[in-house]
């Protein structure tokens, strides 16, 4: 089924897509998903891992059979469009929202709560082992009131870890120059986000699909289209 609001993906980067579809194809312990069926078509073993951009309609038409319920995709013939999964992670992750609102605004407002929900719980030590000049209220401050660079610099670490990739995915989203501050950031952030996201985890294998898989969906929109290094660099001068 087309959906337009993941027609950006067609930009993405070959590890970008990598991302999306490790998210898909394999669980946090690197074993193949007993729902997944993506792996298992002549299209993923000509493309993964290195040739992903003919592979975007599976990928699109994956997410959306994860999103919808399996017995009604039996009698439909396909999932949900990515609008309806965003607002059921976003309802899930308890995001305050307008439905009216853009794919792109709503999926501001769930990095937000991602990125506020996590600092929450971090210490002064932990963020100034990112960047010494950097306390706690003044990054929860800079997430809560929409900077894009806090709250991208926090997404970064949980989205690298849903590619199962935290450090190559570190130099990869973010360029040689940031990627060793984003490491460094790295250890606490994973530590909270594990915590913070285990009651998602255990609750239904379609959400330990469907919110990293939004979660990362909405970085890579922002990383695409906005200068997002450049924003990191200014919030951290």
């Amino acid at each position: 089924m087309l959906d337009k609001d993941l027609e950006f993906l067609n930009r993405a980067t070959n590890e970008q897509l990598k991302t999306l579809v490790d998210i898909l194809v394999f669980d946090k312990e690197g074993k193949k998903r007993l729902t997944e069926t993506l792996s298992s078509t002549q299209k993923f073993s000509e493309c993964y891992p290195d040739n992903l951009k003919p592979l975007i309609p599976s990928i699109v038409n994956e997410i959306q059979l994860f999103g919808g319920n399996t017995l009604v995709n039996i009698f439909r013939g396909h999932g949900v469009c990515y609008r309806e999964i965003l607002e059921d992670v976003c309802d899930r992750l308890k995001v305050n929202y307008n439905k009216k609102v853009s794919v792109e605004l709503l999926e501001s407002e769930l990095l937000r709560k991602v990125a506020v929900t996590v600092i929450e719980k971090m210490t002064d030590e932990d963020i100034k082992k990112f960047d010494e000049n950097l306390d706690k209220t003044r990054l929860l401050n800079a997430a809560i009131d929409g900077n894009g660079a806090a709250i991208m610099a926090t997404i970064a670490v949980i989205v690298s870890q849903f590619g199962q990739q935290v450090g190559k995915g570190a130099l990869l989203l973010f360029g040689r120059a940031l990627a060793p501050r984003v490491m460094a950031y790295a250890v606490p952030v994973l530590q909270i986000a594990a915590v913070v996201w285990t009651p998602f985890d255990i609750a239904s294998p379609a959400y330990r699909v469907t919110i990293p898989f939004t979660i990362t969906t909405a970085f890579m929109r922002r990383q695409i289209e906005v200068a997002s290094e450049d924003e990191l660099n200014g919030l951290f001068s």
